[in-house]
C-alpha cells in the first residue's frame, strides 16, 4: 500500500464521521423546531377560554399570562395579581403590583414585551402588537 492509499482512507473515514455527526445534529434541530412551533396560549373571547397557537394570535385578543410562560406578543396588562417578568429576554418588565394599575402610581409599567418570561403572578393582557 502506498501513502496515497492510506491518506485516502483516512480522509474518507474522517469525512464519514463528520458527515454522520452533522446529520445527527440536523435531525435534533428539526425535532426541536417542531416542538417550538407547537407552543400555544389561552385567550378569552365571549367569556370563554380558547387554546390557540401563538402564531394565530391577533391584535385585540385578551390573553391569559401565567407563571413560567413566555409572553407570546407585546401587550398591555388589563387584569392581574402581582406580575413580574424577567429582564433577560428583550429587557421586558412589568412592575405593577396588585391594584396599582389604576392607583395613579407613576412607577407602574403595565406593558409586557414579547419574549419575556413571567416570574410571578397571573394576569390578563390585551395583545397590542403581533409579528416579528
Amino acid at each position: 500500500m502506498t501513502t496515497y492509499d492510506n491518506l485516502s482512507r483516512a480522509y474518507l473515514t474522517i469525512s464519514s464521521i463528520l458527515l454522520a455527526g452533522t446529520y445527527m445534529k440536523d435531525n435534533q434541530f428539526r425535532k426541536l423546531s417542531v416542538n417550538t412551533a407547537e407552543v400555544s396560549c389561552t385567550f378569552i373571547r365571549d367569556d370563554k377560554e380558547h387554546e390557540v397557537s401563538i402564531y394565530d394570535l391577533v391584535v385585540g385578543n385578551l390573553t391569559r399570562v401565567k407563571i413560567g410562560m413566555i409572553i407570546p406578543a407585546d401587550g398591555l396588562i388589563v387584569k392581574q395579581t402581582v406580575s413580574k417578568s424577567t429582564k433577560a429576554a428583550k429587557q421586558a418588565k412589568a412592575t405593577c403590583k396588585k391594584g396599582s394599575l389604576h392607583s395613579g402610581n407613576d412607577k407602574c409599567n403595565p406593558f409586557m414585551l414579547s419574549g419575556a418570561k413571567v416570574e410571578e403572578g397571573n394576569s390578563s393582557m390585551i395583545v397590542c402588537v403581533v409579528g416579528k
